[in-house]
């Protein structure tokens, strides 16, 4: 009876000890606190304004003349982004209006006789470098830099053509390009080119008042000019590049229209006006389409 009532104390006594939560196995207990998922802004800006709508294209353009161009740019800039995303660029379509005041009213002529090159400016420097990215007219679809050339020399011409042997790249590599005239009777006017013909060493330009003659000199420059008229309907430009988040490099670019209307386009374009209905940045990430 002595050694039952013993072992049953003993075994009470174990229990309460487990029970009592006595036994210490080791242990490291850390805690984190705050545990927060932020999500990434896009912050797509106008000239450092969000949802600017006011037009751009205007200073400069106004009563332009055959002869006349320009660049206008707005800044495209992440602001206060977290993340870096990719601009899509819609054109929208092109409406037209005729001049209704003097002899030439009547007329839809300048979209089809004015030149721009629409492109964007990485380093905002406002000039054409290795960086930049221009947007193509034939389709909606981008471009990397070009590099012009400069103190050619004619070798012959008139007041549309020039021949000149050492342009030795293929058929159509000049078109687009900016030709500007550093002497001669067209000293400092400007045109486009608008075909290269390599077998005869050809490009075809628009009018110049006069022709042109053997050891006249000229430049060719990007970014790549087309009609205004060329850009109507063409659609989306999807992805045309990335912007960096805020602080990181190219965070912000320039979008530029450049123009220009050559001397020779005459009295068609009178009152005419051509605009683009609206200009549409997006600002998205990658895996949106």
């Amino acid at each position: 009876m002595k050694k039952l009532f013993g072992l049953t104390i003993a075994a009470l006594l174990i229990i309460g000890m487990v029970g009592g939560g006595t036994w210490a196995y080791f242990s490291d207990p850390e805690a984190t606190q705050n545990n927060v998922l932020t999500a990434g802004v896009l912050d797509l800006t106008r000239d450092a304004a969000s949802n600017v709508t006011t037009a751009f294209l205007t200073t400069g353009v106004t009563n332009a003349s055959p002869g006349d161009s320009n660049t206008n740019s707005t800044l495209l800039a992440n602001t206060a982004g977290t993340i870096a995303g990719e601009l899509d660029i819609d054109l929208g379509n092109i409406t037209e209006t005729a001049g209704a005041t003097g002899e030439f009213a009547g007329g839809t002529e300048l979209a089809a006789n004015l030149y721009m090159a629409i492109w964007l400016d990485k380093n905002n420097a406002g000039s054409w470098n290795a960086d930049d990215w221009g947007l193509e007219a034939t389709a909606n679809t981008k471009y990397s830099y070009v590099a012009g050339v400069t103190d050619f020399v004619v070798d012959s011409g008139d007041t549309t053509t020039i021949v000149d042997a050492a342009l030795t790249e293929g058929d159509d590599y000049w078109n687009g390009f900016k030709i500007t005239i550093t002497s001669g009777a067209n000293l400092n006017l400007l045109g486009v080119v608008t075909d290269f013909d390599a077998a005869s060493d050809t490009l075809t330009v628009t009018a110049f008042p006069n022709a042109f003659v053997a050891a006249v000199t000229y430049n060719l420059s990007g970014p790549l000019y087309y009609t205004m008229a060329s850009y109507d309907t063409i659609g989306k430009y999807d992805n045309v590049l990335t912007i960096a988040k805020t602080g990181d490099d190219g965070d912000d670019w320039d979008f530029n229209i450049e123009w220009l209307i050559p001397a020779t386009v005459g009295n068609a374009i009178q009152g005419d006006a051509a605009k683009f209905d609206e200009i549409t940045f997006t600002l998205e990430q990658p895996a949106a389409d």
